[in-house]
């Protein structure tokens, strides 16, 4: 018994052997040719070119197959570009309606970077499985891999192109201001407006683009919300203070320079200026046109004066300039003329000029300011009107001081006047410079003094016509060559010398 017991142990022994050895060689069969289709795959996907994306990959609509990271970009750019010639109807109500361009409104991909991304490297990271898989499907014509886009519009170009587009269909605000006369200024009411939403629109054209967009044109109806003023009524009520005046005299002789000054002081009449904010006279008054109510007459461009468009405007800069300094204003830009002017001493002074220099100040103060100007029989007055916080007993002053002159010099020029005529045809004026001070005074007593500008003012040549007319070609040569010397005693020289040999030739006949 004990030995048949032991005989079937060792055959079930050598069976469970014989199983593991099959089982041991079936599973290095099964991994042998686990290793060799691992190779197979490996050596599959190396005859694909990295550098291109899988045929059967999208992004969006754009078909990126075959195609390298700087072609898929530009196939992408194209899509984007044909996109964006789709057209897009914003609507307000059945009678506001206006069509626009996705173009116009900013499209673009916001995830342009990534998707490309996603694109290049689709079936080339994971499992190397995985990678077979895609590459045999795209090698087969079976993928079809969509990349989902974010397709998007820029607010501040929405913005600018639905402002523009409803310019003139939706109700403008308006400011509240100050209306002056000769006094205290009066309130106008402000007007409430209309504007469009830009936040929700912006947000429901990402909304259509992304979720019922059929990639044609399309309709979206606008959110229109009430657009505020920036200038209210009780801004202005306490800009009643007088804080400053000044009045300087032109003329009211009905010349063209007159007329220019009475023009620039109604385009910067009943202005009203926010803390914070600056003013510039400059572009005030421009366009020094005749259309723009400006003539021609005397001006500076140098140290010459000459006839200009708007000839005389710079006195109410001028004064203007000094309203400011008695208000206490911040002046941001001035500039003194190239010759002195006679309705304001030297350094109270400021010229403009079409857009190359400009009187500027800024409302320092911390509530509204208002600007009034008007003419009355020939004078110009500027006031500014706000509250009025300064100290009672706090007085100021501003005073000049003469720092140099310059003599002027003599301008000889020839004209058709008989040889020993000399007429002047201008005057001349010295030029000097001065500085500016503000002086301040505490009951009485000065406690400041504080230089505002430094003004210099070229001199103003003597222009002196000297007559060349004689019957003597020579003698009119002669007098020419003397008056190109520019020298005075030279001049008089030969102009003696031609008047005496004429005297003494009379008298001999």
């Amino acid at each position: 018994m004990g030995r048949k017991r032991r005989k079937r142990k060792r055959k079930i022994q050598r069976a469970q052997v014989e199983f593991i050895r099959k089982i041991l060689i079936t599973g290095m069969i099964a991994v042998g040719l686990y290793l060799c289709f691992f190779v197979y795959m490996r050596f599959y996907i190396r005859r694909f070119d990295d550098r291109l994306i899988l045929s059967g990959v999208y992004v969006g609509t754009a078909d990126l197959s075959g195609l390298d990271q700087k072609e898929a970009k530009e196939q992408l750019d194209q899509v984007v570009k044909k996109l964006s010639e789709k057209e897009i109807t914003l609507v307000v109500d059945d009678n506001r309606q206006e069509t626009l361009t996705l173009l116009d409104l900013g499209f673009h991909i916001d995830n342009k970077e990534k998707v490309l991304k996603e694109a290049m490297t689709y079936g080339k990271k994971g499992s190397t499985f995985s990678r077979y898989k895609a590459h045999k499907k795209a090698k087969n014509h079976h993928l079809d891999q969509r990349i989902a886009v974010t397709y998007k519009v820029t607010p501040e170009v929405l913005e600018k192109a639905v402002k523009q587009a409803f310019h003139e269909s939706l109700k403008e605000p308006q400011n509240a201001k100050l209306t002056g006369g000769g006094g205290p200024p009066a309130i106008v009411e402000e007007v409430y407006g209309e504007a469009i939403d830009v936040k929700e629109t912006t947000k429901r054209v990402n909304k259509f683009l992304n979720n019922h967009w059929d990639q044609k044109a399309g309709k979206i109806r606008v959110k229109v919300k009430k657009a505020v003023p920036e200038v209210l009524s009780k801004d202005l009520e306490e800009a009643t203070d007088l804080l400053g005046t000044f009045t300087t005299y032109f003329g009211d002789d009905g010349s063209k320079r007159a007329e220019n000054v009475k023009n620039g002081a109604k385009k910067i009449a009943d202005t009203t200026l926010m803390p914070g904010k600056e003013f510039s006279v400059d572009q005030k008054l421009e366009p020094f046109t005749e259309e723009n109510g400006y003539y021609e007459s005397i001006g500076y461009e140098g140290d010459e004066v000459v006839k200009s468009i708007g000839g005389g405007i710079c006195q109410v800069a001028s004064t203007l300039y000094n309203a400011v300094l008695l208000s206490e204003l911040e002046v941001t830009t001035r500039y003194a003329h190239s010759l002195r002017v006679h309705y304001v001493e030297p350094a109270f002074d400021a010229t403009v000029a079409d857009d190359t220099i400009d009187f500027k100040f800024k409302n320092s103060l911390s509530s509204p300011i208002f600007i009034e100007s008007f003419v009355s029989n020939g004078y110009l007055t500027c006031n500014i009107y706000g509250k009025e916080t300064r100290d009672p007993n706090r007085t100021i002053e501003y005073v000049n001081d003469i720092t140099g002159t310059t003599p002027a010099e003599k301008e000889y020029k020839a004209s058709d006047d008989p040889i020993g005529t000399m007429t002047t045809e201008r005057n001349g004026e010295e030029g000097l410079s001065a500085d500016l001070y503000k002086i301040t005074y505490e009951n009485g007593v000065e406690t400041k003094r504080e230089k505002i500008n430094h003004s210099v003012y070229q001199p103003l040549s003597e222009k002196i016509l000297v007559g060349t007319a004689s019957d003597d070609p020579q003698k009119t040569q002669k007098m020419k060559e003397a008056i190109a010397s520019q020298n005075e005693d030279m001049i008089r020289k030969v102009m003696e010398e031609i008047v005496s040999s004429n005297t003494k030739k009379t008298r001999q006949s």
